[in-house]
């Protein structure tokens, strides 16, 4: 989240309570990614990345089956990145 926006618009307290959540659960992790403090860029571990194709799957179905004719919804897919 370079951008510093959210995909969806959330509540900056809400967005830090998920961030943290994830972080404590594995499936992200934060790293400093500038030369300012506090300038963070959030990554999917191993754990996240298996995650999100499992999320990704159920969106799909989702689509297709519980709401189809309604709009469908988009998941940023490009620009997840691994930790390493």
């Amino acid at each position: 989240m370079r951008s510093g926006k959210a995909v969806v618009p959330l509540a900056t307290n809400v967005l830090a309570n998920r961030l943290d959540s994830f972080l404590e659960a594995g499936i992200m992790q934060r790293r400093t990614y500038s030369a300012h403090e506090n300038h963070y860029e959030y990554v999917l571990t191993d754990k996240g990345h298996e995650l999100a194709s499992v999320v990704i799957a159920l969106t799909a179905w989702r689509d297709r089956w519980a709401s189809p004719n309604g709009p469908p919804i988009i998941l940023p897919t490009r620009g997840l990145r691994r930790s390493s």
